[in-house]
């Protein structure tokens, strides 16, 4: 999933820098739609990744709030995120 959403990315992109017509406004807001895209879902790790990897760090030292964060985790799968 990720290399096709990489892609249309990528073709969004250069739509962008071929536009012609854009106002200076229009074309920063869409540029940062661009990066904040970029950023939540392909450079970033999703807030289930960062999620198991902390109760994989925290299980010994932190027993309880590893239980809180698999709920948190579970409830978040359970809703779709």
């Amino acid at each position: 999933m990720h290399e096709d959403l990489a892609q249309l990315i990528e073709q969004l992109q250069a739509e962008l820098d071929q536009a012609e017509t854009l106002d200076t406004t229009t074309r920063v807001h869409l540029q940062q739609l661009v990066t904040d895209i970029k950023d939540s879902v392909l450079d970033k790790p999703s807030v289930q990744e960062r999620l198991e990897q902390s109760i994989g760090e925290f299980e010994v030292s932190h027993p309880n709030m590893t239980g809180f964060l698999a709920k948190v985790l579970e409830t978040l799968g359970s809703a779709g995120v």
